[in-house]
């Protein structure tokens, strides 16, 4: 059966026990046919962030007997992805008590008669606290923002099939801004090659980017910067079966990202209520550029009160995977394997996607070839 559009309905309860106080309310919609449920899902999250979804047929009995009046259809609809989105935007509590962050989502996706789909989401996030932002100092407020992404997929019954997707994140404040884009394109012109290619970029613009804490007689400096990162990313995949007992798979993956830090700052009050008074920004009296980093002199009197080490990084990546598989007898197969590896780190932090593909492709690899052969016994 085909849907579309569909939209999709969150709500949260703080207890842990669902009494079916909204069911009249949604029971009402069904009847009068304002809408249908064609897939309902429980998500329980905990206090360490983790969650755990119920599907109806898992509930308990007295749980499923809330739910039963509506008649929901079991689509298998929600995703695992949708899931994880609705988790993410569900409020966060310490185990103190404190609410560390508030959201509302919303979202759809749709098939159209053309069998190509769609997804799109809008999440804003309020105001909250966290307890891990400093590395292990006091808990601090953080500004929120706007969460936007969406994909775009073709009809996935054709040879050639495409996707294209973007996201980005805008923080209040202007603290932050960041976004991605990614394409993915497939290719399967036979049942024995299919070929797929699927890159990505994403630029990030952060104010407060933790960078170190250092340790004075005035008490620990929890030290940020205003980091500016590209990453670039690509992914692609053979999936070759010259036989039906010998097929070859290969996997490549490059990776490249730089950032950069100005706007050294510390923190001086975490929670205090306007942003602007959470952090000082340092003078340049203040931060002197030197060899392998930057000296601090807070007070001015002419001596080093701490150092920040270089922040700044140009990581290249590079995986690969070259698999032969042969059958060659019933049962009995020889896996003969190539793979390759190339890491280059350096802190240099400019972004140059050709030079930065250049040097990566420079580095000296560390290959490993592997054979491996199973035999099959009849006894």
């Amino acid at each position: 059966m085909t849907y579309g559009p569909v939209d999709y309905l969150a709500l949260e309860f703080k207890n842990e026990q669902l009494k079916g106080e909204i069911l009249p309310a949604l029971l009402e919609l069904v009847q009068k046919k304002i809408v249908r449920v064609i897939d309902l899902i429980i998500i329980q999250k905990y206090e360490d962030g983790h969650h755990e979804a119920l599907e109806m047929e898992q509930l308990a009995p007295d749980l499923l007997s809330v739910f039963n009046p509506l008649e929901v259809e079991i689509s298998g609809i929600i995703q695992v992805e949708d899931i994880a989105d609705i988790a993410e935007a569900m409020a966060d509590w310490d185990f103190g008590g404190t609410r560390l962050n508030k959201a509302v989502n919303a979202n759809t996706n749709g098939q159209f008669r053309s069998q190509h789909e769609f997804y799109a989401s809008a999440t804003r996030t309020f105001e909250g606290v966290s307890n891990t932002e400093l590395r292990g100092g006091p808990s601090s407020l953080w500004p929120g923002g706007w969460e936007i992404d969406g994909n775009f997929v073709t009809d996935g019954r054709r040879k050639l099939r495409a996707e294209i997707g973007a996201w980005t994140f805008r923080r209040d404040e202007d603290s932050r801004d960041v976004w991605s884009a990614w394409a993915g394109l497939t290719y399967q012109p036979t049942n024995s090659l299919r070929l797929s290619c699927n890159p990505s970029y994403e630029h990030n613009d952060n104010e407060m980017q933790y960078v170190q804490t250092s340790a004075t007689a005035a008490g620990d400096r929890y030290l940020f910067g205003r980091l500016d990162q590209y990453t670039a990313m690509l992914t692609f995949r053979l999936d070759l079966c010259l036989t039906p007992g010998l097929t070859v798979q290969y996997y490549g993956a490059p990776f490249i990202s730089a950032g950069s830090y100005t706007e050294f700052k510390r923190i001086t009050d975490p929670r205090a209520d306007r942003y602007e008074d959470r952090f000082l920004t340092f003078a340049e009296s203040e931060i002197t550029p030197v060899e392998g980093g930057y000296d601090v002199d807070e007070d001015g009197d002419a001596v080093v009160d701490y150092t920040i080490g270089n922040p700044d990084f140009n990581v290249r990546d590079f995986n690969s995977n070259l698999v032969l598989r042969w059958e060659y007898g019933l049962g009995s197969t020889i896996y003969l394997v190539w793979s390759q590896g190339r890491t280059d780190v350096v802190d240099d932090g400019d972004f140059d996607l050709r030079e930065d593909v250049d040097d990566l492709f420079a580095t000296h690899p560390e290959d490993v070839f592997l054979v491996k052969i199973n035999k099959w016994f009849s006894l």
